[in-house]
């Protein structure tokens, strides 16, 4: 069997019509009446999740600081402290205002 046969023996045509969807911009239109949020950007579902778990504010120096409970890695006891070694979480929090969704214009 060729490597190719075997590759395409790995496809499951099935589940690929599931996950595509297709239609007309009208269509789609009618879609995101429906639900906005599949509008919602990478960025924006991050910040979702990252607010799913929570955070809390305090003041330091005349600054709100937030704390994001995600962070503190609740699924798995505070072992991955991904905040610590990957700044670019912080980076995208400090957007947040950006990343809030405030409905359809």
């Amino acid at each position: 069997m060729s490597l190719v046969q075997e590759v395409a023996n790995l496809q499951n045509y099935e589940e690929f019509a599931d996950l595509n969807w297709t239609g007309s911009f009208e269509d789609y239109l009618n879609i995101v009446r429906e639900r906005p949020e599949v509008t919602r950007t990478a960025y924006q579902r991050l910040y979702d999740m990252i607010l799913s778990y929570g955070y809390s504010e305090h003041i330091d120096n005349k600054k709100r600081i937030f704390h994001y409970n995600f962070f503190d890695d609740p699924l798995h006891g505070g072992v991955s402290r991904g905040s610590r070694r990957n700044p670019s979480f912080k980076d995208i929090m400090a957007n947040r205002d950006r990343l809030r969704y405030n409905g359809p214009a």
